[in-house]
């Protein structure tokens, strides 16, 4: 099962959301650093005015951004739980689990309101596996984060009544296996 058409069809609002969101942390990184640096030339020198001013500019635009930044993340993975719940036949799956409802589909896992791609710009599948016997859903993520946060994962209990669901699923998401002598 491949989840590049639905990766593509998306593309260009995801590209641009991507886009917004490196501008925006290179914002905000420049906004914290003249903080920094305010509160260097407050102590260091006798400029407290220019000083104070760069620690009140460098506050409003760090913490700005960073609440932009939020916002488009949350309209990210809220743009990705409406696609999926306009198009049932994209839910393979779902249930209730203690942090909210767990929806999986082709394109990720959502948990509440929480999104975890399959295959996106800063993480990819790297592990899917499922003990029907214990229902236990282990999803492993290679992620461009620096080691030890390079590899998300995800623990799930399934309840009987997914079990089903989600084993055909996981065995949809295994690769292409030999075919046998038997």
């Amino acid at each position: 099962m491949t989840q590049a058409p639905l990766i593509r069809s998306a593309g260009a609002p995801i590209v641009m959301l991507l886009l917004k969101l490196i501008l925006l942390a290179i914002v905000m990184i420049l906004g914290f650093a003249a903080v920094f640096i305010g509160g260097m030339v407050t102590f260091v020198s006798e400029a407290l005015v220019p000083g104070i001013g760069l620690i009140a500019v460098g506050l409003v635009v760090g913490v700005g951004s960073l609440r932009i930044l939020l916002r488009l993340n949350r309209a990210f993975q809220d743009q990705h739980l409406e696609a999926v719940l306009a198009d049932p036949q994209q839910i393979r799956a779902r249930w209730q689990d203690r942090r909210g409802e767990v929806i999986l589909a082709p394109r990720g896992v959502f948990i509440g309101r929480s999104y975890y791609p399959f295959a996106a710009s800063y993480q990819r599948l790297a592990e899917f596996s499922f003990d029907v016997e214990t229902g236990q859903l282990f999803v492993a993520f290679d992620s461009i984060a620096p080691p030890p946060n390079h590899r998300p994962t995800l623990t799930l209990e399934v309840p009987a009544d997914a079990r089903r669901s989600v084993a055909a699923f996981a065995d949809d998401l295994q690769p292409d296996k030999p075919p046998s002598d038997g």
